[in-house]
This record gives C-alpha cells, structure tokens and sequence, in this order.
C-alpha cells in the first residue's frame, strides 16, 4: 500500500466515523461506503502486484533464454569440437 492510498483510507474512515452517528441508515450506509473505499484500494494494489511480477518473471524469462542461447552457443563452439578432437586423439593413441 503506498502512502498516498493510507491518507485516503484514513480520509474515508474519518469520514465514516462523522456520518455514523446521523442515524441508523446513515451508519450503515457510511460502513458499505468505508469497506467499500478498502476493497477497492486492496484490489487496485494486487493487479500493480500481479503487473510487478508479470514483468519479473518475463524478465526472468529473457535471461533464461539468453543463459541457453550462451550455452547452446558454446556447446556448439566449444564443446563438441573439444569432443571430437579428444575422440581423434585416442584413436590415434590407441590405433583404432
């Protein structure tokens, strides 16, 4: 919750305990009103929450495929032609 979202919940209850004391609609009325105003805050917090980690993990995801596009790259470049040359050396250790 950020701060600005604290001053307005506690804008809204000062107002709910103002209205409360008019009469019994007015009490129930500026309850809904008050729970309504911190329903409506906590959801608007989870979608930026859902939005943070939507961009984490597809930034998550774009390092992880950089990470396998570095290691197909150097199986490519270097292990397998490390392979093969091992392979040629024992043959010809070996006499195959």
């Amino acid at each position: 919750m950020q701060k600005a979202d604290e001053d307005y919940i506690k804008n809204a209850f000062e107002k709910t305990i103002a209205v409360r004391k008019f009469s019994k609609e007015a009490q129930e009325l500026a309850d809904i009103y008050f729970f309504e105003t911190v329903v409506h805050i906590h959801r608007t917090g989870e979608g930026e929450l859902i939005q943070d980690l939507n961009l984490l993990i597809g930034n998550l995801t774009l390092q992880f495929a950089a990470y396998l596009k570095l290691h197909a790259k150097n199986e490519e470049e270097v292990t397998y032609p490390t392979a093969i040359l091992i392979g040629e050396y024992l043959k010809l250790k070996l006499k195959y």
